[in-house]
């Protein structure tokens, strides 16, 4: 048997410790009451008000007969010394027949006293690490208001040096445990020790430590402790039980996380089948049931089906529980997500307002489920476009998360990412990756270094490297984060593929296109195997690859792969969906890019009132459209309409993005490019200028988009006769793109020719010559005898 004694700055009532320590006995009860029970001593043992809970126990020469909060704070430590004798007296009733456990945080201070009253063989001190700070800011608010945060920590450090020295010194076994994980395998052994393997109580055990850990992202370890409770339940209870439902569903919930969404929703259904036999159409398990289902459906892009489900849900919700419980704002939220999927913004939003406001009166205005609620309001603003009001909403959800749950706590470094990404969107790219290191810091503090969040933190740091040019280094963190994954979520998950996609990405603007290809057909393949052919998931892999066939030239193989992904974008998120609209603003490029500039222009119009229809006229998504048409009316010398269109443009990303971003600059370049073929060659290098400005001050004076400028420039200076000019220009992009993306790539190739053509001209034929000879060496190997450029090449290297 043994005596657990729970040492550290800890609330006694925080609902994880308070679930675990309840495997150890019965009910662990108020605060700070001394839990006995003349027919089950085996309840939970703590300090208070011992007074009102048994007072001939009390009286009988074990404590005092006063409650704790009439003791003066002066004769507070000798009362604790005192009822040390409530130990001794415990442990001789109890320490024979089972295990039992101390958990007063106040006990800390006189561990020794304690720890040494006690005859049990075996003592087991439980230290809760908790971050110093984090506890004594809470302890400060919480318990001693004014205190001064350096004495708080100063009780911080007093409470574990005594309890670990009252351990040491009695030759107590010592476990350091992260608070959220305490007892998990004592509660486990004692358990299976006293009630045996088989017992129901241990299958409870199981299932809520599977619960925790499910939480915490350790599926594969939830996942066999749920089957080991499953297995009791269903040899004790029956297969058909409420209680074996109730593991069926922990288990769905933890193979929907792992990607296996079949297997997920086999088992939900079969959960569900039991509740509604058992508890009745209308119990609200059977709503939380059908919620986890819809949870499966959204993902395996069955939308219809997960908003029938959703919607039963909160219809049971109401009825069971009524329109304004905590729980129905919950599955409203769940139903606008699902909705916000589906491109039906105002209803999602209009919903997750509902349950905004039913959480703030519910739970109050700082409560973490306001803060979720928050988040995803925050999402579709991010989505229309209104990116400071995104970020405002961004800060007050940190605000709450950072109170309530700690300044270190996952979901403050969730918030930090949400909030890097809205800067990373409006090209604040130093701020955005300060704020994803923070979040990539917190994640492997608290979740570790191989976690599937610290993965993704990694994924986002190499988003922010890739929009700044340095590909390398993104590529470099992309190849962490997949083995992490492959690691925790095996080499099939649809997070492997989304992070193949991001690399595939980065090696597509290297330059490696077969490579990237490649990994993008792999990823394909996964997303097939999970989710099926006909999901929206599997038409963003089709529209990966089109990418990257158009890059090499071939277009009419882009243009098929388009089609696929066209297909199944109107059938499973409609016609009128924004990402609908964006593969048609693909397919549009493909055609204008064959010279079909009519055919073009006719399917930008389409996606331009789609995107005003769903995101509004001034939204940077329907400025972007509009550039598109602006370039074909340019390549079709309709120079007074595209340079009428680049205005508007330009007027939209200067109110939605602000004069100095980098899209901003975009615009001003092909507005420049217009004015070229104007003649008004000085207005063009102005903008030029202009354009070349914003890129430094916001990408850097190494990023790509700076060289296309300064190429742009060097082309205008060539055209006016300035040859020394627009070779130094060349020159400096060409060393750029050769130390950025390699000597091989297609746009170091193409600039190598420039430079030759610059040379010619200034006389130098043999430098030319030999630049050529080595440009076509590079055609013929990377892009192969037949494309379009390498013909080109020969011919000039013919008459040269």
């Amino acid at each position: 048997m043994a005596a657990v004694f729970v040492f550290g700055m800890h609330h006694t009532g925080t609902s994880l410790l308070t679930m675990l320590l309840e495997q150890l006995g019965l009910d662990t009860g108020g605060r700070n009451g001394l839990l006995m029970d003349p027919n089950n001593p085996a309840k939970f043992f703590e300090l208070g008000q011992a007074v009102a809970l048994d007072e001939n126990f009390v009286h009988g020469g074990y404590g005092y007969g006063y409650a704790w909060e009439k003791v003066r704070p002066s004769t507070r430590a000798s009362f604790l010394r005192a009822t040390g004798n409530i130990v001794q007296w415990l442990d001789r009733r109890v320490g024979g027949l089972r295990s039992w456990v101390m958990k007063d945080p106040r006990a800390s201070l006189v561990a020794e006293q304690w720890l040494s009253r006690v005859n049990t063989r075996r003592r087991i001190c439980v230290l809760t690490a908790r971050d110093p700070i984090v506890s004594a800011s809470r302890f400060s608010k919480d318990w001693m208001p004014g205190m001064p945060l350096q004495r708080s920590i100063d009780l911080w450090e007093e409470h574990y040096v005594r309890a670990i020295e009252g351990c040491r010194r009695t030759g107590a076994k010592i476990i350091v445990s992260n608070h959220e994980q305490l007892l998990f395998q004592e509660a486990l052994a004692i358990r299976k020790k006293e009630l045996g393997l088989e017992h129901l109580q241990t299958a409870s055990t199981l299932n809520d430590m599977a619960d925790v850990l499910r939480e915490k992202a350790h599926y594969n370890a939830a996942l066999e402790m749920y089957q080991e409770a499953l297995r009791i339940r269903e040899d004790k209870l029956g297969p058909k039980h409420p209680e074996t439902a109730t593991t069926m569903d922990g288990m769905a919930g933890v193979l929907y996380q792992q990607g296996l969404y079949d297997a997920a929703l086999k088992m939900y259904q079969e959960a569900l089948e039991i509740r509604e036999n058992k508890l009745g159409p209308k119990h609200p398990e059977t709503a939380s049931t059908m919620d986890g289902m819809a949870g499966v459906l959204h993902q395996q892009g069955e939308y219809d089906a997960a908003l029938e489900l959703l919607k039963e849900a909160l219809n049971i919700r109401k009825e069971t529980l009524g329109p304004r419980h905590p729980k129905t704002a919950t599955t409203m939220n769940n139903l606008a997500v699902v909705l916000h999927s589906q491109g039906q913004v105002d209803t999602a939003l209009a919903l997750y307002q509902e349950a905004l406001e039913i959480d703030k009166e519910k739970l109050g205005s700082q409560h973490p489920e306001v803060a979720t609620a928050m988040n995803n309001i925050s999402g579709v603003l991010e989505q229309q476009g209104d990116y400071d009001a995104a970020l405002e909403l961004l800060k007050a959800v940190l605000t709450i998360s950072k109170e309530k749950l700690g300044p270190r706590h996952p979901e403050v470094a969730t918030t930090l990412s949400n909030m890097a990404q809205v800067l990373k969107l409006q090209s604040e790219y130093d701020a955005a990756l300060d704020l994803y290191q923070q979040a990539l810091d917190i994640y492997k503090g608290k979740l570790g270094q191989k976690h599937v969040l610290t993965a993704i933190a990694l994924e986002n740091i190499a988003g922010v490297l890739v929009s700044q040019g340095d590909y390398d280094a993104a590529l470099e963190l992309n190849q962490e984060a997949l083995e992490i994954k492959k690691g925790q979520l095996g080499p099939r998950h649809p997070e492997v593929a989304a992070t193949m996609s991001g690399m595939a990405r980065v090696l597509r603007l290297q330059g490696e296109y077969d490579a990237a290809f490649e990994l993008n057909q792999e990823a394909l393949e996964i997303t097939k195997e999970t989710f099926g052919p006909q999901h929206p998931e599997v038409a963003t892999s089709l529209n990966n690859m089109a990418v990257v066939l158009k890059f090499q030239g071939e277009y009419d193989a882009a243009l098929e792969l388009y089609q696929q992904a066209l297909d199944i974008y109107k059938e499973k998120l409609g016609p009128k969906h924004v990402s609908t609209a964006i593969t048609l603003d693909s397919i549009a490029d493909i055609l204008a890019l064959q010279g079909n500039y009519d055919a073009a222009l006719e399917l930008y119009q389409e996606v331009l009132e789609i995107n005003r229809e769903m995101l509004g006229p001034r939204h940077p998504q329907v400025a972007a459209t509009m550039f598109g048409m602006a370039r074909v009316l340019s390549l079709q010398g309709e120079y007074d309409a595209a340079l009428e269109l680049y205005q508007e443009v330009l007027e939209i990303n200067r109110e939605r993005l602000g004069p100095r971003h980098p899209k901003t600059a975009i615009t001003m370049n092909n507005m420049a490019l217009v004015l070229e073929s104007l003649d008004q060659d000085n207005e063009a290098l102005e903008l030029y200028q202009q354009a070349l400005d914003i890129y430094k001050e916001k990408l850097g004076p190494r990023h790509p988009e700076v060289a296309t400028t300064m190429y742009n420039m060097a082309r205008v200076h060539e055209s006016q006769g300035k040859y020394y000019a627009a070779l130094e220009l060349f020159q400096k992009v060409l060393e750029m793109d050769r130390e950025r993306l390699g000597p091989r790539h297609p746009d170091t190739v193409t600039t190598m020719t420039d430079v030759a053509f610059a040379l010619d001209s200034q006389g130098e034929h043999d430098a030319a010559r030999k630049m050529l000879e080595e440009v076509l060496a590079i055609r013929q190997e990377t892009l192969g005898p037949e494309h379009p450029d390498t013909p080109l090449v020969r011919a000039t290297l013919r008459h040269s």
